[in-house]
């Protein structure tokens, strides 16, 4: 979008990247739709950082779908397949995988293989994982997968480096590494777990929004980023009276930090088909969306009141602060 002063923070475009540095060689380049005459399995739905948007800090999301035919992975090919290999950031990252069945959306069908230096873990719930600077990660690989996955990662850093970018070793992060702090938000899943979820965000109450994962200081102790995703569900409609319901998240309002506010529609044959409708006010303005997009608020910026309106299909919404936990400033 471009019209007004920050319409060029809510982006449904895919950023361009140029090539990868050496040492970034294995890492996939942002692409949708077709690729060799088939269709990708792994389409971004946004790569955000300080090229795309002045001072946005790095988020990487995407749909994960499962090869047209399964092949059942054995413990003798699990190890010999490379996946993601290991390295190393000189800054905080958090790591999610989500499942796609919003009936059971703990539900990974499928196992991640993740490794923090010498301790694997093999997950087939929904998680999210903080890893703290320097700390070794990966190989990551993912085995018998028969459903989509969402998987995103984040960090409070501009731009997606490893220790290995010329330059990293003087980074802001790089005196921070400690030992594996992994935490699992399956949140749904496990009904014993409790998160406390401020009153200005959405809750959970009509069972038509399930929060999945959730990061933050109070979920990891030492954690520098703070973001959680949900499923937003057909039927689902905020209140049509936002100055009286006393939600902030409704109301103008603004941070001492960055925000990243994402709604991504869950349809395989048009994946920028929002399939419901978003009404947000940035620094007085009304923006009316109906794609699958990103948004990066910059610190100070008064944002709001957001509106999710006549929800057809299943959302994804993701939300991201550079900050430890969320807070409302003003």
């Amino acid at each position: 979008m471009t019209e007004g002063r920050y319409g060029k923070h809510i982006v449904t475009e895919l950023y361009e990247m140029p090539e990868l540095p050496p040492e970034q060689a294995w890492k996939a380049r942002p692409g949708r739709g077709m690729v060799d005459g088939r269709r990708r399995t792994m389409e971004h739905m946004v790569w955000m950082d300080s090229n795309v948007i002045p001072d946005a800090f790095y988020c990487e999301a995407v749909w994960l779908w499962p090869e047209p035919e399964l092949t059942i992975t054995d413990p003798q090919q699990a190890k010999s397949s490379t996946g993601v290999p290991a390295h190393v950031h000189p800054f905080p990252e958090v790591l999610s995988y989500c499942g796609t069945d919003v009936e059971h959306p703990e539900e990974l069908y499928c196992q991640v293989e993740f490794w923090m230096e010498e301790e694997k873990y093999l997950l087939d719930k929904s998680f999210a994982c903080y890893i703290p600077a320097g700390v070794k990660h990966c190989p990551l690989r993912r085995h018998n997968m028969t459903q989509p996955l969402f998987h995103y990662a984040i960090s409070p850093n501009r731009n997606y480096i490893t220790s290995n970018t010329p330059g990293a070793a003087g980074h802001r992060w790089a005196e921070e590494a400690g030992r594996p702090g992994c935490g699992y938000a399956r949140y749904f899943g496990d009904r014993t777990v409790q998160v406390s979820v401020p009153p200005f965000q959405l809750h959970a109450d009509s069972g038509l929004v399930k929060r999945i994962t959730h990061v933050d200081e109070t979920t990891v102790p030492g954690a520098a980023i703070s973001c959680e995703s949900m499923w937003i569900l057909p039927g689902f409609e905020t209140p049509p009276s936002p100055a009286s319901s006393g939600l902030a998240s409704r109301k103008e309002h603004e941070h001492d930090f960055g925000e990243l506010i994402s709604f991504y529609g869950f349809n395989y044959d048009e994946i920028m088909d929002l399939g419901g409708e978003i009404e947000f006010w940035i620094d007085g303005q009304r923006y009316d969306i109906a794609e699958s997009f990103t948004s990066y608020i910059p610190a100070g910026v008064k944002h709001g009141p957001l509106q999710i309106k006549n929800v057809r299909r299943p959302i994804m919404h993701l939300i991201a602060c550079d900050a430890p936990t969320y807070l409302v400033a003003r």
